[in-house]
């Protein structure tokens, strides 16, 4: 009541003196109400992530190779391949495996423990802008914990997981970076590198302009799949070379002629799909040549010779890393 003093104030009649108290209680209001309206609003980015329903934190890592803690209900890793990979993700409580792998999933296992599987598979080349918000919907809208993992879970499966985390506001690119180092993701795979550098937070609104049908088996080529099959096809051997051309003590069912004549069948094949011929034509000479020297190693397995054994699969491996330095990675 400034101007007002105490005595004068107290010499107005009571109804003077009760109006003009009120008068001032409801300019003190407006002026706080007005203070309220004009405090700066909080940047978007540090709003955290809405949450979704059925979210769950992951309470305990997971046994399987390369397992990497991506956000509290995101992780990745290797594919699960046997029945105890499976049930170690769902003693987990993982809810939602996604591969990023062109292998076709095995969901019969998930579904049977209780979990979904879907197959959104990309390429070691790197994660295009769709794919980007694909995998970024599915980690919103999909029940979690969530798996994300492709064949070995060093590449292609973190980066996918990397990105959608940034996506949906989980991480930032300088934490989805330190991600891809901890896990030993190879700077030989630029692309990837370059997809979780350009990531960003996504709206509601871009991530709902990606299908919401999230498939357990998604469409690849034929090519695609065979050299999903070369790839397993190419684990097996390393394994059966480290036992010296022998089956492995931890793997009785592999037969190292088998899966040598596979991986031959495989590259006798490839020339002919369709993919490989609308490839220029030092591709498909650097595919002739490995399937050559596939077929080397067939015969030295066969012929029970180490030597020849070692020399046909470095000349082998030799081949692959040429070919997929120019056309894969």
């Amino acid at each position: 009541m400034a101007g007002l003093s105490r005595g004068k104030f107290c010499r107005m009649s009571t109804g003077i003196r009760f109006f003009l108290v009120m008068w001032l209680l409801a300019a003190s209001n407006s002026c706080r109400r007005e203070a309220v309206r004009t405090e700066p609003a909080a940047s978007p980015a540090a709003q955290p992530a809405a949450s979704t329903a059925g979210n769950a934190a992951l309470v305990k890592p997971i046994p399987i190779n390369n397992f990497l803690a991506v956000s509290d209900d995101l992780v990745s890793g290797a594919q699960p391949m046997t029945p105890a990979d499976f049930d170690a993700l769902a003693d987990a409580g993982i809810r939602t495996i996604v591969s990023v792998d062109g292998a076709v999933p095995d969901a019969a296992a998930a579904r049977s423990r209780g979990m979904r599987y879907v197959h959104l598979p990309i390429g070691y080349d790197g994660i295009k802008p769709d794919q980007r918000i694909e995998l970024a919907r599915a980690l919103r809208d999909l029940p979690k914990p969530m798996y994300v993992h492709c064949h070995h879970g060093q590449h292609r499966g973190p980066a996918a997981a990397v990105v959608a985390a940034i996506g949906t506001h989980r991480l930032d690119c300088a934490q989805g970076k330190h991600l891809l180092e901890e896990v030993g993701t190879s700077p030989h795979y630029p692309g990837l590198w370059a997809a979780v550098a350009d990531a960003h937070p996504l709206a509601d609104a871009v991530m709902n302009t990606a299908p919401a049908d999230f498939p357990e088996r998604a469409e690849v080529g034929d090519f695609t799949a065979a050299m999903a099959a070369v790839d397993r096809a190419w684990d097996n051997l390393k394994a059966i070379q480290e036992a010296d051309w022998n089956t492995p003590a931890d793997h009785p069912d592999l037969v190292p002629l088998a899966e040598a004549s596979r991986l031959a069948d495989l590259f006798q094949h490839l020339p002919t799909d369709r993919t490989a011929l609308g490839k220029p034509e030092d591709f498909q000479q650097m595919l002739f040549a490995a399937g050559t020297r596939a077929t080397a190693l067939e015969k030295s397995i066969s012929d029970a010779d180490p030597e020849r054994s070692a020399a046909a699969f470095d000349a082998l491996a030799q081949s692959c890393k040429e070919c997929h330095s120019k056309y894969r990675n």
